[in-house]
């Protein structure tokens, strides 16, 4: 069994380093919550964005009331509108010709239902599910963090407050991204002084090379849980870009990326720890039996 286990992770550390040597593919979130309009899908930017984005709704669509009910729907009972700011020039001409025409900004507001706060029913393009092998390594793990979906914007671990925070599963583009951004973050936790006790946490903040090594041993470490989980084809390629990105901080030195896939690898251990005891409890169990 711990033969089977260490080829796992020398088959996805060989994975990742032959697309390293295809060069760097741009890393991208593969989650997204953008606000927008959703008949016009004009996309809301500035403090628009920020005012629709600190709500508690996973849909990122609003519309104005008029719209709903053009389209034939209605608002729910005791919903509460967010207001949107928008700027509109007024011109005021010039009472002589020594004078110029002025353009004076004015700000101006309307109001903005959630598509959830209506009777309009969306599919939703994301029909994410569990997968069942990625939620027992989540569950059955010990002495974790808890994991939050509290910020849809961000996806990231506090080791203050030892907790870890993911948008909604529904908010990304896959079931098996979802759960590679949770084995990215529960790889991060696993460096709390009260666990692996890792020096690159403790100075994530401190130091560039510090960061880089962390996230590196954090994404490796996501992609030997998702190998174990069996969803490694479909995150491998997004992560080795991932790992790109700072391993040219680390001035590509190909030779740290091992020594810190052997950190990755005693993370990726703690996390399956339980696991490992709860089969081996039910196997004694079943040789006295």
């Amino acid at each position: 069994m711990i033969k089977q286990k260490t080829s796992v992770y020398e088959r996805v550390t060989n994975r990742i380093l032959e697309n390293l040597k295809k060069g760097v593919v741009p890393w991208r979130k593969s989650w997204q919550f953008v606000p927008q309009n959703f008949y016009s899908k004009h996309e809301y930017k500035g403090c628009n964005f920020a005012l629709l984005s600190c709500n508690a709704f996973t849909s990122p669509y609003y519309a104005t009331f008029k719209q709903i009910k053009q389209s034939g729907h209605n608002v729910k009972k005791d919903s509460k509108a967010e207001m949107i700011v928008f700027w509109k020039f007024r011109k005021i001409i010039a009472e002589s010709d020594e004078d110029e025409d002025k353009v004076i900004p004015m700000i101006r507001y309307y109001n903005v239902f959630n598509i959830e706060q209506t009777t309009i029913e969306v599919d939703n393009e994301n029909q994410n599910k569990q997968i069942v092998s990625a939620e027992t390594v989540i569950n059955s793990s010990q002495n974790l963090p808890e994991i939050q979906h509290i910020n849809k914007l961000s996806a990231h671990y506090s080791e203050r407050d030892d907790v870890v925070n993911v948008p909604s599963m529904n908010l990304f583009e896959s079931s098996e991204d979802y759960y590679s951004v949770v084995f990215h973050e529960l790889i991060h936790s696993t460096g709390h002084r009260s666990r692996l006790n890792r020096a690159t946490i403790a100075n994530y903040f401190k130091s560039k090379e510090e960061r880089a090594k962390e996230e590196m041993i954090a994404e490796i470490g996501a992609s030997y849980l998702c190998a174990y989980c069996g969803i490694e084809n479909f995150v491998l390629e997004s992560e080795s870009s991932y790992i790109d990105h700072w391993l040219s901080i680390l001035n590509n030195d190909k030779r740290i990326f091992i020594h810190l896939a052997s950190q990755a690898q005693k993370a990726a251990e703690f996390i399956l720890s339980s696991i490992k005891n709860e089969a081996q409890v039910v196997k004694e169990h079943a040789l006295q039996s």
